[in-house]
């Protein structure tokens, strides 16, 4: 038995899967796309040298008020100031300026500036993951590396500073500083 199929319907049937077909190929070319290259890694001193700007700082301490201890803790946005960290030899010159906020429990929450500066020498402690600064006048700032990247530093350690009337306090310092352009 013969089944004669009308070359038409053949033509008909046959079109829509060769453009499918057609559509499914891809040039060579399309699929190529460039690779961006990834930036070299970096040692921590390569990382780490340079000019640093203070972008936000976190704080935590406590306050003895005559046997009432006050505890403090908080952010300041306007934190600012500066690392300027070299390498070979390795020095760094610092100063920082920000206000934590003692809410006493009634009125206004008194502003407790934290202002410090600084000038010295280097080094790390724990693979890296703690920066020891040795200021000139014989004191030290350690600080642990929260954060160790290329373009953003986080820091943290005890920032002593005095406090009229009250004497000295060693808030816990948070600082989030991004390398200067």
């Amino acid at each position: 038995m013969n089944i004669l199929i009308p070359k038409k319907n053949v033509f008909l049937f046959l079109l829509p899967l060769v453009a499918v077909l057609f559509a499914g190929c891809e040039k060579e070319d399309d699929l190529l796309t460039p690779v961006t290259p990834l930036p070299p890694v970096l040692t921590f001193e390569q990382r780490i040298q340079g000019d640093w700007l203070v972008k936000l700082g976190q704080y935590s301490a406590t306050i003895d008020l005559q046997g009432f201890p006050v505890t403090l803790s908080g952010t300041d946005p306007n934190a600012s100031g500066r690392f300027q960290i070299g390498v070979s030899p390795n020095t760094f010159t610092y100063n920082i300026s920000m206000t934590a906020n003692v809410d006493l429990g009634f009125g206004p929450a008194l502003p407790l500036p934290i202002n410090q500066s600084g000038t010295g020498t280097w080094v790390t402690q724990s693979g890296n993951r703690r920066m020891v600064l040795r200021l000139n006048d014989g004191s030290e700032r350690v600080f642990d590396i929260l954060l160790d990247e290329r373009e953003v530093q986080v820091w943290q350690g005890v920032v002593p500073v005095n406090i009229p009337f009250l004497g000295s306090l060693d808030p816990l310092v948070t600082l989030t500083m991004v390398k200067e352009s």
